[in-house]
């Protein structure tokens, strides 16, 4: 049986409403000329169709997907469906692919170019499963 809160810190109920500014109200408030482009940069597991519904709710100008690798976005439905979101309405990210070859780059971004604003490739992603797949720069 739940029991009515006695004003802890954890009562949600009493929190204020959050007002956010809009992008032209942040400009006017800090006397910019011009408004800058807000970019949703990509994040592992959270560049998702909507994480980036919700960051583009909030005016972010350019979106990101995950990163993305080109073999498997070439080989798998799935992949393309959920990491990705084709089809979802207007939404239009850079797409970020990984690539250990140039053969599934091409044909990741041959596939792909008319569903997404811009092709990204990842050329140093640090993390250690990643890099030990292949898929780093001539740097590492």
């Amino acid at each position: 049986m739940c029991e009515k809160s006695d004003g802890s810190i954890l009562d949600f109920e009493k929190l204020p409403p959050t007002t956010l500014w809009s992008k032209e109200e942040l400009c006017k408030e800090f006397e910019l000329e011009k408004c800058p482009l807000f970019v949703a940069a990509p994040m592992v597991r959270y560049s998702n169709y909507p994480f980036r519904k919700v960051v583009k709710d909030y005016g972010a100008d350019i979106l990101y997907t995950p990163m993305l690798y080109a073999k498997n976005l070439v080989q798998s439905y799935r992949n393309r469906s959920l990491n990705w979101g084709w089809n979802l309405g207007s939404d239009f990210p850079i797409l970020q692919l990984a690539a250990s070859n140039g053969e599934d780059f091409a044909e990741a971004v041959e596939m792909a170019h008319l569903w997404t604003s811009g092709i990204d490739l990842n050329c140093g992603c640090p993390k250690a499963n990643v890099r030990k797949l292949g898929y780093k720069g001539k740097a590492d």
